[in-house]
């Protein structure tokens, strides 16, 4: 029968479901974990990834086809707007973006390329098989 451990918080957890958690948080990089004589674990959390300092830091964007649609990002159906866009594969301010909506009229970063039917659900969405997704870069000097 596995030992059941109690935290302060009065949490039940076994130690096998413990062990499990640590292996996860350690395999993901969260914590570096090592057991040592006795069953005695050494928890410790890995540096911070550092953001350099000399630079900036901006958030540009990518048009990508949704991960929650199938089929290649591109489609013979595709729309002009967004065959141009997949193809050009550049990233975009959010001014570029806006620029965009003030000449096609409609919200572009909400909307992307316009309406979608989606055969599999049979009902149409108010955005495209698209989006923005968002990119942080490192601004030249």
């Amino acid at each position: 029968m596995q030992q059941l451990l109690k935290s302060k918080g009065d949490i039940d957890v076994t130690s096998s479901e413990l062990i499990d958690v640590l292996k996860k948080l350690h395999n993901s990089g969260v914590i570096n974990v090592e057991v040592g004589a006795g069953d005695r674990i050494k928890i410790t959390p890995n540096p911070a990834n550092q953001i350099p300092t000399t630079g900036v830091v901006q958030t540009m964007y990518k048009y990508v086809k949704r991960p929650d649609v199938s089929g290649s990002d591109l489609l013979p159906t595709s729309r002009g707007f967004c065959v141009k866009l997949i193809s050009n594969n550049r990233l975009y301010t959010r001014a570029d973006i806006q620029k965009m909506s003030s000449i096609f009229g409609y919200d572009v970063f909400v909307h992307t390329g316009g309406w979608y039917y989606d055969p599999v659900k049979d009902e149409a969405v108010n955005h495209c098989r698209h989006q923005w997704q968002q990119v942080k870069v490192k601004k030249r000097n």
